[in-house]
Formats: C-alpha cells, sequence, structure tokens
C-alpha cells in the first residue's frame, strides 16, 4: 500500500495512514517507541469487523452513497 496521508498523536501514541484511493482503507496503527515495531490497533474496527475503516460503497452520513477517497487525516482533542 503507498501511503499517502499519515498523523502522529503524540498524546495517544497513535498514528493514522491512509494510502489515499479510492475503496481503500484507512488505519489506526500503535508505535513502539522503544523497538520501532508498528502495529495494527485492533480494537479500531469498521462495521465489516475488519481493522480500520473502509471507504468502500456505503451509505455516508449526509445521504450519499458511493465509495469515498480519503484526503487527509486529523486528530481531534
Amino acid at each position: 500500500m503507498r501511503l499517502e496521508w499519515q498523523i502522529w498523536d503524540a498524546k495517544s501514541r497513535r498514528l493514522v495512514v491512509t494510502s489515499g484511493q479510492s475503496a481503500d482503507r484507512m488505519y489506526l496503527l500503535k508505535l513502539d517507541e522503544a523497538t520501532g515495531a508498528l502495529s495494527i490497533h485492533n480494537t479500531f474496527r469498521d462495521a465489516d469487523g475488519h481493522p480500520g475503516f473502509t471507504f468502500g460503497t456505503r451509505g455516508w452520513p449526509h445521504g450519499w452513497t458511493g465509495e469515498g477517497k480519503p484526503h487527509g487525516a486529523v486528530f481531534s482533542r
């Protein structure tokens, strides 16, 4: 996967990554700062039960149905 958007949240020690491609997934990753190892944050799951959030065809909150394309990542406090 080519990483298009990434953002680090120092408070939660997590990283968000997306590919920027339609119908792809967004993942939350955890960083082990002692070893540099990355792991998928498995409790962040979409309705399909898989880790991450899919931008595939779905009904979106504003009423549109179709594939989404991620175009940014932001942590909010």
